[in-house]
C-alpha cells in the first residue's frame, strides 16, 4: 500500500484523518495504524475510502507495487 498517495488524496479532498476515519466507519487510531502499515485495510474499508475520497484507481494506492501490472513493453 502507498500510504503517501492515500494521505495526499485526503489532503486534495480537504479531509483529515479524523474526518476520513469517521466517514468510512473506523476509529482514527485504526486508520492511523493502517496508514503506518501496522494493519491492513479490509476490502470493505478500501471500497468506502474509494467512494469517500473519489479514488478512481484503487490499485495505485492499495496494491503492493510488486503486484501491479506494468505497461512497459521492453522492446515489443
Amino acid at each position: 500500500m502507498n500510504a503517501n498517495l492515500l494521505r495526499a488524496r485526503m489532503v486534495e479532498r480537504g479531509q483529515t484523518q479524523k474526518s476520513t476515519a469517521r466517514a468510512v466507519g473506523m476509529s482514527e487510531n485504526s486508520l492511523c495504524r493502517k496508514l503506518a502499515g501496522k494493519r491492513e485495510f479490509t476490502l470493505g474499508e478500501v471500497s468506502r475510502l474509494c467512494n469517500f475520497l473519489a479514488i478512481e484507481d484503487p490499485g495505485a494506492i492499495f496494491l503492493p507495487e510488486a503486484s501491479q501490472i506494468s505497461n512497459d513493453t521492453h522492446g515489443a
